[in-house]
C-alpha cells in the first residue's frame, strides 16, 4: 500500500479468506443431480478454484505503480500486479469481477448471480462488495 501512513505500506502478508454468496432459481427438473439445488457447490468450488485460488493463493500482490513494482518483477516468485491498490476493498471487487467472469458459462442453467464478496485480509478484518 505505497502511500499509506502505517505499517502496511511495507511489505507483509495476509491470510486472506474470501465468501462468496450467490443466488438464482432452484433446479426443479425432477431427477435432475442438481434438483433442489441452485448449483452444485463442487461447480462453485471449481470456479472459486480457478478463479481465485489458482491466481493469488502464495503469490505477492503490488500496485503496478509501486515504486518495488519492477524490482520485484525481476524475482523468481509468484506476483500479480494490479492496476489499483491492493487494499482488502479493491481486493473484495477483483475477486468479485474473476468470480462473475469464471460464471458465465453457467449462469443461463437458472439465472445465477454473485450477489456479493466478503474479503477478509484477516480473521476480523473483512471489506464487503456487492453488486
Amino acid at each position: 500500500i505505497p502511500y499509506h501512513n502505517s505499517k502496511c505500506k511495507n511489505f507483509h502478508g495476509h491470510r486472506a479468506k474470501l465468501i462468496a454468496c450467490f443466488e438464482g432459481d432452484l433446479i426443479k427438473l425432477e431427477g435432475d443431480s442438481c434438483e433442489g439445488m441452485v448449483l452444485d457447490f463442487a461447480m462453485l468450488k471449481d470456479i472459486l478454484m480457478k478463479e481465485i485460488h489458482g491466481r493469488l493463493d502464495h503469490s505477492f500482490i503490488i500496485y503496478m505503480g509501486d515504486e518495488y513494482c519492477n524490482m520485484l518483477l525481476s524475482t523468481n516468485t509468484k506476483i500479480n500486479v494490479t492496476t489499483f491498490i491492493p487494499t482488502a476493498e479493491n481486493l473484495a471487487v477483483h475477486c468479485f469481477d474473476l468470480i462473475e467472469k469464471g460464471l458465465k458459462d453457467i449462469q443461463t442453467i437458472n439465472n445465477i448471480k454473485l450477489k456479493s464478496i466478503d474479503f477478509y485480509e484477516t480473521p476480523t478484518s473483512m471489506a464487503r462488495y456487492e453488486k
